[in-house]
């Protein structure tokens, strides 16, 4: 459910065997053999992943029909009541604050619009964790919550995405786990001779000039904030593409 990215992550709470015959015991202890569920997704997630759950379920005895909406439907409807929610979906997420609670707290808190899962002890290690700096008390409570979603299995997560971004060369940019992504944090080391840079860049230069922008740092090699609040980088990058 967690990635070793989240404050919280337990490497020792390991996933699920394949076991397709032990699967199939549960389902006739159940008595739930031959059941029909409806499948709840969207164009938003990739079929083939819905296509493959469908059909591992049926393996194990179980009617599973995909039921395909919108995205707006599907979202209203897994906010929706338990009756609304339908019996499985399948979905995506992720937190930029890498703790264990912006994950198992939306998907699994009985006070949750996401949430249709209700347990008051889950709920409330949950909370305790939530209460606390304590980072040692923290752990022991996700500890407690992390046991108790791998025995009563509200959810399963099935892989983690790998994000894949492209850079032009010369920008310095390191992606993050955070999935943060902001022009402030990315600096140019060079700028390539694209067709119409040389005039382009020439143009603005000029305007800051008749703006009286006269960057001070160029001549020490560091661009400093102008008196017109424009950053005069340009000035200096026209000597890369000679």
């Amino acid at each position: 459910m967690l990635t070793p990215a989240n404050f919280g992550y337990m490497a020792d709470i390991k996933g699920y065997d394949y076991d397709l015959a032990k699967a199939k015991a549960l389902i006739k202890e159940a008595g739930a053999e031959g059941a029909e569920l409806p499948f709840m997704t969207s164009p938003v997630y990739d079929q083939r992943i819905a296509q493959a759950v469908q059909q591992m379920l049926g393996e194990a005895g179980l009617k599973v029909t995909i039921v395909m909406s919108d995205q707006a439907t599907y979202l209203r409807r897994r906010q929706g009541t338990p009756q609304d929610a339908g019996s499985l979906s399948i979905g995506r997420w992720s937190c930029a604050c890498q703790d264990a609670d912006g994950v198992i707290q939306p998907l699994f808190h009985s006070a949750s619009g996401w949430s249709k899962f209700k347990n008051a002890v889950y709920d409330e290690a949950v909370e305790k964790a939530r209460a606390t700096l304590d980072q040692t008390e923290r752990l022991a409570w996700y500890r407690k919550a992390l046991d108790i979603l791998k025995d009563e299995v509200p959810g399963i997560g099935l892989y983690q995405d790998v994000a894949i971004y492209g850079a032009r060369k010369g920008l310095r940019w390191k992606p993050g786990a955070d999935e943060s992504f902001f022009v402030f944090n990315m600096r140019w080391t060079e700028l390539s001779c694209e067709p119409g840079l040389h005039r382009r860049i020439a143009l603005a230069s000029a305007a800051l000039s008749r703006a009286g922008a006269r960057c001070a740092g160029c001549a020490r090699g560091r661009h400093q904030r102008s008196r017109s609040g424009v950053r005069h980088d340009l000035v200096r990058q026209t000597r890369l593409c000679r």
